[in-house]
């Protein structure tokens, strides 16, 4: 039996039908995914590019939105104000500074909220890896 071709108007048919399907396999809207909350006590280590390591100690005792204060030691020193933010995306960053010093991480959030590990930098030159847990 022989076959007859597709009109014009056939195609346009099933290219638009074939558009509207994918149309609508796209979510309408997107979630927003809720800001993670940082607050509390944090310990961990820093491990520097220079090959030496050492403790870190992070309280975040405030935050607003994606905005947090508290304050960061290292090495059991005294304790320096910390700013910073984490966004919905799990993306960290903080700043600790003082006269003469300022030590800047970026890194991201566990799944589960309970780890941040990245990278960080320091004025006078120090930089290296850097992890720390929530304290339950």
């Amino acid at each position: 039996m022989p076959t007859r071709p597709l009109s014009r108007l056939t195609v346009s048919l099933y290219a638009a039908a074939f558009v509207c399907l994918l149309a609508g396999a796209r979510p309408a809207t997107t979630a927003r995914r809720p800001i993670p909350d940082v607050r509390g006590t944090w310990t961990g280590t820093y491990t520097a590019d220079a090959g030496f390591s050492g403790t870190v100690d992070v309280v975040i005792s405030t935050q607003r939105g994606s905005h947090f204060t508290g304050t960061l030691a290292d090495d059991g020193g005294t304790p320096l104000p910390l700013t910073g933010t984490i966004t919905a995306a799990r993306r960290y960053k903080s700043t600790a500074r003082t006269p003469g010093y300022v030590s800047k991480k970026t890194g991201t959030l566990s799944t589960d909220g309970n780890t941040i590990s990245g990278r960080y930098t320091d004025r006078p030159g120090g930089r290296g890896d850097f992890i720390i847990n929530r304290v339950p």
